[in-house]
């Protein structure tokens, strides 16, 4: 195997870093699954970005801002695609992991515990169950992590306002809404509550997080 030249890795350093900027702006403004692609974007760059820093620039752990940002908002995003994809790249690129000085399989687990919590919370608020955070302290930081997302989202709402009691949807689920598959970009107009979870895109095929855009006036295909 050939290794990779300094000019070469540097390049990949550059490529990531830029990336990073991206998602980590995309996640200032609330759009977390715009911020979620970038992230995933910035995977094949990874390897050769934390060879060049820690070889290059002297860093002992380098920083993995963009896994960072999938771990974060993919649970409660339901973006089990996303876990995915990272852990099929911690299985190819093991020295990732050793370079960051992290444990990354651990908090792929942890995300992955976080994606679990945040269906069955998603269940209890469409049923109108209350949420209350007078839990454990492990489980509630997971259930206060996903309500942030939640309410900066525009999802839901505590009811009453101001209430650490109860959540309520904000949004009306059935009206219609502009997507794009995450894989292929193909559009598709459809009821909000058809793009909450993953779903099988109509052109490419494969199972995607379809990425609301907007409004729409009527559904198509």
């Amino acid at each position: 195997m050939t290794m990779a030249t300094k000019g070469e890795l540097e390049w990949e350093r550059r490529q990531c870093h830029a990336m990073a900027l991206e998602a980590l702006a995309a996640e200032r403004e609330g759009a977390y699954h715009q911020a979620i692609d970038v992230a995933l974007r910035s995977l094949p760059h990874i390897d050769g970005a934390t060879q060049f820093e820690r070889k290059f620039m002297k860093m002992e752990n380098p920083p993995l801002p963009t896994l960072g940002i999938v771990f974060r908002y993919a649970p409660p995003l339901f973006r089990q695609d996303a876990l995915d994809r990272v852990d099929v790249f911690l299985a190819e690129r093991r020295g990732v992991e050793k370079r960051s000085g992290q444990d990354l399989k651990a908090q792929l687990a942890e995300a992955r515990q976080l994606l679990d919590t945040a269906y069955r919370l998603w269940q209890q608020v469409r049923g109108g169950t209350p949420i209350l955070e007078s839990r454990e302290p492990l489980k509630s930081d997971r259930v206060y992590a996903i309500e942030q997302v939640w309410e900066r989202s525009g999802l839901i709402e505590r009811i009453p306002p101001g209430s650490p009691k109860k959540w309520a949807f904000r949004t009306q689920f059935n009206a219609p809404v502009r997507a794009k598959c995450n894989r292929c970009g193909h559009p598709r107009t459809a009821p909000k509550v058809a793009f909450l979870e993953e779903s099988r895109c109509p052109k490419c095929g494969g199972m995607a997080a379809f990425v609301i855009l907007g409004p729409a006036s009527k559904v198509t295909p």
